[in-house]
C-alpha cells in the first residue's frame, strides 16, 4: 500500500509540473514581442524586434527610424527613437563606412576602435568614449559612446553611433541616449536590445506584410 500510495503521488507530481511546464511555454509564446519589418529600397530591407510597442516606417530611400510613444523607462531625454541608414558596401567601403561613424576594425586583434580627427581631441574624448563590437541576429559590427566634454553641464548627453554590417550591406545611425546628470535615465541598454535584434532580410518575398504602420510614417523630428 505505502508502495502504491508513493508512486501515485509521483504521479500526481509529474502531471503537475508538465501542466505548469506547458503552461509557461503558452504564457511565453503570448508574450513574445512583435517583429516588424521596413524596406528602405535599394535592396536593404530589415526586421527588428519590439518590447517597447514602437514603430518601425521608411519616407526616404536608404533610410528609415524606429520610435515609441513613449521612453521605454523614466529618463530626461526627449524621446526613444533611432535613425536607420542604408549603405551599400559594392559603392563605398566597409572602412569608409564605418569611419564616418567613428569606428577602425583591427583584422589583427578581431576589435574595434574609436577614430579621433586629431591627437588633441583624442586627449579630450578618449576618457569619455566607449567602444565594443555589436552583433546583431545576422549582422556584426560595433557602437560607440562618447559624451559631451563642453557647454552648460545639464545640456550635456552621451551620444551613441552603430554601424552594422551584412553581406553587401550596411545599417548604421547614431541618437544621444543620456543626459550625463541623469544616469538613472540612460537609454543605452534599450537601444542596445532593438539593435541586436536587427535582421537582414535578404529575400524580401519571405517577408510578412509590416506590422509597423503605413510606410509614409516617419520618425517624429525632435
Amino acid at each position: 500500500m505505502k508502495l502504491t500510495g508513493l508512486v501515485l503521488v509521483a504521479a500526481i507530481m509529474a502531471s503537475a509540473t508538465t501542466a505548469w511546464a506547458q503552461s509557461k511555454a503558452t504564457e511565453n509564446r503570448k508574450e513574445e514581442a512583435p517583429k516588424l519589418f521596413v524596406d528602405m529600397g535599394g535592396g536593404c530591407a530589415i526586421r527588428i524586434t519590439d518590447p517597447f510597442g514602437g514603430h518601425l516606417a521608411s519616407a526616404m530611400p536608404s533610410s528609415s527610424g524606429y520610435w515609441t510613444d513613449r521612453p521605454p523607462i523614466k529618463t530626461t531625454m526627449d524621446r526613444f527613437a533611432i535613425r536607420f541608414y542604408c549603405d551599400d558596401l559594392a559603392k563605398t567601403s566597409k572602412e569608409e563606412i564605418a569611419l564616418r561613424h567613428g569606428g577602425i576594425y583591427d583584422a589583427t586583434a578581431h576589435r574595434w576602435s574609436a577614430d579621433y580627427p586629431s591627437e588633441w581631441e583624442a586627449e579630450i574624448l578618449r576618457p569619455v568614449t566607449r567602444i565594443d563590437n555589436l552583433d546583431s541576429v545576422n549582422g556584426s559590427g560595433f557602437y560607440k559612446t562618447q559624451d559631451t566634454t563642453f557647454g552648460e553641464e545639464w545640456r550635456r548627453e552621451r551620444h551613441l553611433s552603430f554601424c552594422l554590417f551584412h553581406g553587401t550591406k550596411a545599417v548604421c545611425g547614431g541618437e544621444n541616449v543620456m543626459r550625463l546628470e541623469d544616469p538613472k535615465g540612460n537609454l543605452l541598454p534599450y537601444y542596445l536590445k532593438i539593435l541586436r535584434s536587427i535582421e537582414f532580410i535578404d529575400t524580401l518575398a519571405t517577408v510578412p506584410a509590416p506590422a509597423s504602420g503605413p510606410a509614409s510614417q516617419d520618425v517624429p523630428a525632435r
